[in-house]
């Protein structure tokens, strides 16, 4: 088993991780941990980590990443 993540920080950065080894499970514990610590806002503000989609309809895009990785067995761990 995997667990592939996306993250934007003025592009995409994705990772695999393997879930059968320890190391994977623990990988996965802090970037979900991290991740739940991001500040979203205005890309034009100073403090946040991430800037918000560029539109609605970009977010339905992710959304519906979201949902189809959800219905094929995916968990969430941060967000959502």
């Amino acid at each position: 088993m995997a667990a592939y993540f996306l993250s934007a920080n003025r592009g995409k950065k994705s990772v695999t991780v393997d879930l059968a080894r320890p190391k994977g499970q623990a990988i996965v514990r802090r970037l979900a941990e991290h991740t739940r610590r991001m500040r979203l806002g205005s890309e034009l503000a100073y403090g946040p980590d991430m800037g918000s989609l560029i539109s609605a309809e970009h977010l339905n895009v992710v959304r519906g990443h979201v949902e189809d990785a959800v219905a094929k067995g995916a968990q969430v761990l941060a967000g959502g």
